[in-house]
């Protein structure tokens, strides 16, 4: 077979289509491809998620238990009265269940006012940040289209 055989024919030869594209719709390519914003994107959800755990210190708490006891058998006292009457009194049943709810609710919660402001400043602190990756990656991309 010869080597003309092999050859892909010139309309068999895909040429890529270039696209065009605004400078705008470039910027914004670059900043949703680029690791570091999304990462900063990431720092804003988590602290929405630490303004959501500081909030909890706010809510009531509702906490419950249960027990259950099984003995062998009854446990029964006899005791006879001045006549010599026996009385018989149960003392310990054999199946036994018990439980209790407890409910707490901050009247005051000067921890979690504090652990708020506090995640809502790192909150504002995230998006600053965030803004200021954007502005940098742009900035680095239209750098390297200036050259």
């Amino acid at each position: 077979m010869d080597v003309a055989a092999r050859m892909p024919s010139p309309t068999a030869i895909i040429t890529p289509v270039s696209e065009k594209v605004t400078l705008g719709v470039a910027v914004q390519r670059a900043l949703e491809h680029n690791p570091s914003v999304a990462i900063a994107v990431q720092e804003i959800e988590r602290a929405d998620a630490l303004i959501t755990q500081a909030r909890s210190g706010w809510l009531p708490i509702l906490t419950g238990n249960g027990l259950y006891t099984r003995l062998d058998h009854d446990r029964i006292l006899t005791t006879r009265d001045s006549m010599g009457t026996p009385h018989t009194t149960r003392v310990a049943a054999e199946n036994q269940l018990a439980g209790n709810l407890q409910l707490t609710v901050p009247l005051v919660a000067a921890p979690a006012w504090t652990a708020t402001g506090r995640a809502k400043s790192a909150k504002r602190t995230a998006e600053a940040s965030a803004t200021d990756v954007r502005r940098q990656v742009a900035e680095m991309f239209l750098q390297g289209h200036e050259k």
